[in-house]
């Protein structure tokens, strides 16, 4: 058995598709086909099933597979491990978080990684919190930053810091002279609210509800720079992230909240059985230095009048 054929087996099995697979490896399709017969042939056993364009895997296939995604990330992290021994500078990080954490939280950790080591090559991939533990999960990306709590027993997760929401309101809407608000000033509002499957709505759905308010939700988007420009022009008022909030944005005034805000934790997860790259250590414990010094949080503002 070749290592060849088994990394060709592996990433049709993981894509499900001959043609993607060959993409990945840089070959052409016939040449991943090849190596697929010949790996069944050795084995004496059939690895997929051919439905048209769909690729399944058979029973022996599910139980190679298992054993090859072992085989492959250790060859991986032996290729990284002996990278690192001729230049520490060299390599890849690629890295899961969300659309919000990406505006607001690491562009300027982002410049300072690429200004410290600027061989090499980063990757940023945007994507809600529960999808980036996914790509986690699937080795698609090295390290992920999301909205805490993560639950899944093979991830390490790394609390990063904690951020406090506030409400935005349209400049003419009745809040928007308040200095503060409780929850319960909420009551009855019309809420634009972020996408129902994030880690912050749930957040902010339980900050409502330990108040006794019973959010009214008017719309729902996915992301807290469309929902303000909803806000701004009437649709109802929102809770966001204060950095979001206190970002330049017209129309709309943020206020916030009097005693105990509601928060976000934002922290790093990646695989407990998968070994780190330096590059993706070296940027994980930049994010750690950055968010402890307290670089990561807005400025404060002066509050609005009452």
């Amino acid at each position: 058995m070749e290592l060849d054929q088994l990394k060709g087996f592996f990433h049709v099995a993981k894509l499900k598709s001959f043609t993607r697979a060959a993409g990945k490896m840089y070959l052409t399709q016939p040449a991943i086909s090849l190596q697929i017969k010949a790996l069944e042939k050795e084995l004496g056993e059939k690895l997929f099933e051919r439905t048209g364009r769909r690729v399944s895997l058979t029973m022996a296939g599910e139980v190679l597979f298992r054993l090859a995604e072992e085989i492959v990330t250790k060859l991986d992290e032996i290729r990284c491990v002996i990278g690192e021994l001729h230049d520490l500078e060299r390599g890849r990080c690629v890295l899961g978080t969300s659309d919000t954490t990406s505006l607001y939280f690491i562009p300027e950790l982002i410049k300072e990684y690429r200004e410290a080591h600027p061989k090499i090559e980063l990757q940023v991939r945007n994507r809600i919190s529960q999808e980036v533990v996914r790509l986690v999960l699937d080795c698609e990306v090295d390290l992920g930053i999301v909205t805490l709590p993560v639950e899944e027993p093979r991830l390490t997760v790394v609390p990063l810091f904690k951020h406090p929401l506030a409400c935005v309101v349209a400049s003419a809407h009745p809040l928007s002279n308040r200095r503060s608000i409780r929850a319960s000033d909420l009551r009855g509002e019309p809420m634009v609210a972020l996408e129902r499957n994030s880690t912050t709505r749930r957040r902010i759905d339980a900050y409502l509800a330990a108040s006794g308010v019973q959010p009214r939700t008017a719309i729902e988007l996915s992301s807290f720079e469309t929902i303000k420009k909803f806000v701004a022009i009437g649709l109802g008022v929102a809770i966001v992230p204060e950095r979001a909030a206190t970002s330049a944005s017209d129309g709309i005034r943020t206020v916030r909240f009097a005693k105990s805000p509601p928060c976000i934790q934002l922290g790093a997860i990646y695989r407990k059985d998968r070994f780190l790259p330096h590059p993706v250590r070296v940027f994980l414990e930049l994010a750690q230095a950055y968010f402890q010094t307290g670089r990561g949080e807005p400025e404060q503002t002066a509050a609005s009048p009452d």
